[in-house]
C-alpha cells in the first residue's frame, strides 16, 4: 500500500519533557538580566550558592531551572507592611 502523492505530511514533533522548564542564563555583559528572575548572571550564581536557585549545565551551557525557581517564590511567606506612628503632615502651606 502506497501513499498518494498529494497526501499531507504530518509535522515532526520533538517530545521534549523539559521544554520551557530551563531558561538560559543571561550573557555576562553589563545590564543583561534574566527575563524570569530579573537578576543578573552573578546574582543567579550567588542565589545558587545559597540554595535559592537551581542551575543546570547541559552541553556546556548553564540554565536556570524555572520550575524550581517559581516553586521557591510561591512558597515564600507573604510580606506584611505595618505603618507604625506615621501621620500625614497638616501644617503645610497651600
Amino acid at each position: 500500500m502506497t501513499k498518494p502523492a498529494n497526501a499531507p505530511v504530518p509535522p515532526v514533533v520533538q517530545a521534549n519533557p523539559y521544554l520551557g522548564r530551563f531558561q538560559p542564563l543571561p550573557p555576562a555583559k553589563a545590564g543583561a538580566k534574566c527575563p524570569v528572575t530579573h537578576l543578573c548572571r552573578s546574582s543567579l550564581y550567588n542565589a545558587a550558592a545559597r540554595d535559592e536557585a537551581r542551575l543546570v549545565k547541559i552541553n556546556g551551557k548553564v540554565y536556570l531551572d524555572v520550575e524550581h525557581w517559581l516553586a521557591r517564590v510561591q512558597s515564600a511567606p507573604a510580606l506584611e507592611v505595618k505603618r507604625a506612628g506615621i501621620t500625614p503632615r497638616t501644617d503645610r502651606a497651600a
